[in-house]
Parts: C-alpha cells; structure tokens; sequence
C-alpha cells in the first residue's frame, strides 16, 4: 500500500494516504480474480485525478467495492502459478527460480536495475495508514509467502546451495 502511495500519489500529502488506501484496498486481489482487470490499475492511477476529491464517480464507486468475492478466485489462481518469489527477498526468490527450473545466476540478475527516488518516508507513511489493514490482499500475500517458502524448503535452497548456482552474487558469496 505504501510502496503504491509513494508511486501513484506523488505530489499528494502523506496524511492523503488513509483515504487512498481505502480507495486502493484489494487491488491484488481483484487483478488475480480478473473480474476487471482493468479497474485495479485503473484506481490507482486516477486516484489523484478524480476519486480524492470525493466525486461519485462510477469508477471511483466501483474502485470502493469490496474484494470478498474476489478473494477465493485470486486464492485459486494463486495456486496456479508456476513460480513465486517475494521482492524483500529478491535474491532468494532469483536462486529459487534457478533451483526449480535449472540455469545459473548471473549477477545482473541481483541488481536494481529500476532504482527510484525516495520522495516520502516509508515510516511516515506507514503510521498514516494508523492501524488500516488491507485484509484481502493481506490473504493473498499470506498464501504467496506460504507458497515461497514451502518451494524454498522443497528445492532445499540455502546459502550454500545459492552460492554455487549464483556464484558472483553477493548475498551469497559469504
């Protein structure tokens, strides 16, 4: 929720991130679903064109729906997925894709190769959001996660075996 106030709501105040969450809250959920897959996106992009200034527009209405009914199609896509890694631990998530599906690691691999402008404190910004909980797309990543680290323990990926298939990567090379 933060990372996408500090993208979409640039120039928009940090204590305009209540209602934005509110306003974004099951996007993950609803892009899994696919039921519209365009209005996700579509609720954070326009968020600071349209729907913050509380106009009842149908977008910004439909953007306020709940994600309850998405939420057990996006857990069963979910499942779906061939491979799932976790951005805070993007190194691991790169030497999983490589212990599932073979390959050796090559450094660029591991570099931030979009790096972006802090333009908000993330801890500002998180007690903003003063106790919002993002219910669905908390489920959503709480099953993603469940998945990651069940793949992690079931390709038996460690340190030592992520130094020798990414061998120049850093977080491995101790």
């Amino acid at each position: 929720m933060v990372s996408a106030f500090k993208h979409f709501g640039a120039g928009l105040e940090a204590s305009e991130i209540p209602r934005f969450a509110q306003h974004t809250k099951g996007t993950i959920t609803k892009l899994l679903a696919g039921s519209d897959p365009e209005l996700p996106l579509l609720c954070s992009f326009e968020y600071k064109d349209d729907c913050s200034t509380g106009k009842s527009e149908p977008m910004c209405e439909s953007c306020l729906e709940s994600a309850s009914e998405d939420l057990p199609v996006a857990l069963e896509r979910l499942k779906g997925f061939a491979f799932i890694g976790l951005t805070e631990h993007f190194e691991l998530s790169v030497c999983l894709f490589h212990a599932m599906f073979g390959g050796t690691c090559f450094p660029v691999e591991s570099m931030n190769m979009r790096p972006g402008v802090e333009t908000y404190d993330s801890d500002e910004l998180l007690s903003e959001l003063d106790g919002f909980e993002d219910i669905h797309d908390n489920a959503v990543y709480a099953a993603a996660s469940n998945r990651f680290w069940s793949d992690i323990e079931t390709f038996k990926v460690n340190n030592a075996t992520c130094a020798k298939l990414c061998p120049g990567v850093d977080a491995f090379s101790a």
